[in-house]
């Protein structure tokens, strides 16, 4: 690709790294970075690149690093080293991410014109009774 755009005076790389920093720097203190993130987004729309979209690609895999992370360490681990409320623990995390995740795949989804491909997770329930 031999495209040149703008990047408030840095290489295309250092931009999307930067770029990505303030995504996940707006994970943890929206707030504080909420504002520089925006005015990256901006010159990305000024370049004919949808801002929006790069961020939700960009925080689905954000989403799917942190649930990689916690499950490699509960699959990493013998059989019952971590134990069972580390265990349950990393599971909340994981539901967590999960629904993060499923909303940037929506998010996504709508962005090509396709919401009525909606992603859901949902714990199957069982109506019967174990025996």
């Amino acid at each position: 690709m031999n495209k040149k755009i703008k990047t408030l005076n840095l290489t295309p790389g250092e931009f999307f790294d930067r770029l990505t920093i303030l995504i996940r720097k707006t994970k943890f203190e929206p707030k504080a970075y909420e504002k520089r993130l925006q005015e990256f987004i901006e010159i990305l729309n000024q370049n004919k690149l949808d801002g929006k979209f790069i961020r939700l690609i960009c925080e689905l895999q954000m989403a799917n690093t942190d649930i990689w992370n916690l499950e490699s360490k509960i699959r990493g681990k013998e059989e019952g080293e971590l134990g069972l409320a580390e265990v349950g623990r990393r599971a909340i995390k994981i539901r967590n991410y999960n629904t993060i995740r499923i909303d940037k795949i929506n998010k996504l989804n709508d962005c090509f014109g396709q919401s009525k491909y909606r992603e859901e997770k949902f714990e199957h329930l069982s109506t019967e009774k174990e025996v």
